[in-house]
């Protein structure tokens, strides 16, 4: 008489793995706790082939999946927030997993298909990524709170940065705001007393009374009151830019999602 297919399969298994999983009685027979382990994986693995259906449906059409996302420091004052609490909201079955990065890395990130999106700052649109701009805002200047300039309401004018110490921008490192300040700066004479990359480590020199800085006004919510920010006369034109940008070729739809929880947070933000 042949053994049933059940019981070769189990006796299979026990002679792959050298361990017994059913203890046999007379009276029948029960799991070991091997068996008992085995029983509980072969559950979970059941269940998850069951589900595979629906989870290839659902990264598919872009309602689960991975995004890697990069972002520039001083976009997490921006829309950064709100784009992880909306995607949370309207997309719980994708994952965000944030790589802070200049732009400069961000861009060699998107070419190479490390990074899906980046926020970052640009002030010529790359020719080979697709971008567009998501949130503009004003500069300011950030100064400590002991400081002469930071006694008068009245904005500042640029003529009253002349000689003074000034954090600046790392012309490499932070392009985009080295340019941009150094273009509404003519004509004034600021002494750069330390260049930095990071805007976070630019306003705890300011903190620290080493000089001055030009900043996002999105930035006024980091500090408290060691810091007293005041806008500059003439300088409503200045605006900073945040891109967010991804390959022309992309076909994440999770990213594609990603990219109309923007749109519609950058329509809300607009309307007065």
């Amino acid at each position: 008489m042949t053994q049933p297919p059940l019981s070769r399969r189990i006796q299979g298994l026990e002679s792959l793995t050298g361990t017994l999983l059913f203890e046999r009685t007379a009276q029948g027979a029960t799991l070991t706790p091997a068996g008992e382990a085995l029983q509980v994986e072969a559950r979970r693995l059941l269940a998850q082939t069951e589900a595979l259906p629906d989870l290839v449906r659902r990264v598919d059409d872009g309602r689960a999946g991975r995004i890697a996302l990069g972002f520039t420091a001083s976009s997490s004052m921006g829309p950064l927030g709100p784009l992880l609490a909306e995607a949370e909201e309207v997309l719980p079955g994708v994952e965000i997993v944030l790589q802070e990065q200049v732009t400069s890395l961000q861009l060699e990130g998107l070419r190479a298909g490390r990074l899906d999106l980046g926020l970052l700052r640009h002030r010529i649109p790359p020719p080979d990524l697709d971008s567009r701009v998501i949130h503009r805002e004003r500069l300011v200047l950030a100064v400590p709170a002991a400081h002469a300039l930071a006694g008068s309401e009245a904005a500042v004018e640029p003529s009253d940065l002349s000689g003074l110490a000034m954090i600046t921008y790392d012309p490499e490192q932070a392009a985009y705001f080295a340019q941009l300040v150094t273009a509404v700066l003519r004509g004034s004479r600021p002494r750069s007393a330390q260049r930095v990359a990071q805007i976070h480590s630019m306003m705890g020199l300011v903190q620290a009374g080493r000089g001055v800085a030009i900043v996002p006004e999105s930035i006024s919510s980091l500090t408290g009151d060691e810091v007293v920010f005041r806008p500059i006369s003439g300088w409503d034109a200045a605006v900073v830019e945040l891109r967010i940008a991804w390959r022309r070729d992309l076909a994440h739809p999770a990213a594609r999602r990603a990219l109309d929880v923007l749109d519609a947070l950058s329509e809300a933000s607009a309307r007065p």
